[in-house]
C-alpha cells in the first residue's frame, strides 16, 4: 500500500471570493473498504481509487472533508467541477511524488537573493 499522490489542487468560491481549497488525490487502496465486508474494494481499471479532499485551509493535511470514492481521475474532476462553485484548478500545481505522503510538506525550494556588487 502506497501513500496517496496529489494530482491537482484548486480553489473554489462563492460570490467571487475564494473560500475553499480542494485536492484531487489517488491511492492504490480504498479508503472506505472494510475487511469484514464481502464486497471488493472500489478501485478503478488502473488499480487506483480517486478522492477529493476539501477544506478552508490551504494545507492539505488540514482538509475537513473527503469525497466518496471515484474510479477515475476524470470522474472525480467532473464531480468537483459540478459541485464546487467557481472551481479553478491551479495550473502551476506539480503532481506530487507518489512515494511521498500527503501529510509531508513538499521539499523546500531554495531562493537566492541578488547580492550587491
Amino acid at each position: 500500500m502506497n501513500h496517496p499522490s496529489t494530482l491537482r489542487h484548486g480553489t473554489w468560491n462563492y460570490g467571487g471570493s475564494p473560500i475553499g481549497h480542494t485536492w484531487l488525490i489517488k491511492q492504490d487502496w480504498d479508503y472506505y473498504d472494510e475487511d469484514f465486508y464481502d464486497d471488493p474494494p472500489d478501485l478503478g481499471p488502473d488499480g487506483f481509487a480517486y478522492y477529493l479532499l476539501t477544506g478552508l485551509s490551504p494545507h492539505i493535511e488540514q482538509h475537513s472533508a473527503r469525497s466518496r470514492t471515484f474510479l477515475t481521475e476524470a470522474e472525480a474532476a467532473d464531480y468537483a467541477a459540478t459541485n464546487l462553485p467557481g472551481l479553478t484548478w491551479d495550473p502551476h500545481h506539480e503532481r506530487s511524488d507518489p512515494n511521498r505522503s500527503i501529510a509531508q510538506p513538499s521539499p523546500a525550494k531554495t531562493c537566492t537573493r541578488l547580492q550587491p556588487r
